[in-house]
């Protein structure tokens, strides 16, 4: 399977996986710390199988969104979902722009992530 292939199938798999850990957050299950690891490798698999196509790694936008913050998750999640459509989406068009929306999505899925620890750690 060639690079490309590769990219969209882990864009795909961790959009897939969001909407599980979207539907486990609204149902009540307790498959939402796996299904939102899992869609948080897929984005990871994804970012470095993109950044291999960058002439550099020295971003300006990455310190902006190193910068997120304390998230709501169902937010976060929507908008990691809608960022990597995006990536998948304009992938063939523009590498560097699908790159610089997958690394967001990777921001907002450990900023949820993170959220949902703090909120586990409160329960308990």
């Amino acid at each position: 399977m060639e690079r490309s292939e590769r990219i969209i199938n882990a864009i795909k798999k961790a959009i897939s996986n969001l909407e599980c850990t979207m539907d486990a957050l609204i149902s009540r299950r307790g498959e939402v710390e796996q299904t939102i690891w899992q869609a948080a490798a897929e984005t990871e698999y994804a970012v470095f199988l993109l950044s291999l196509l960058q002439k550099s790694e020295n971003h300006p936008w990455k310190t902006e969104l190193e910068k997120i913050g304390e998230v709501e998750v169902g937010p976060a999640l929507i908008t990691a979902q809608d960022l990597l459509k995006e990536a998948e989406k304009g992938f063939m068009d523009n590498f560097e722009e699908a790159y610089r929306k997958a690394w967001a999505a990777r921001q907002y899925i450990l900023a949820a992530q993170h959220a949902l620890r703090g909120k586990s750690k409160k329960a308990s």
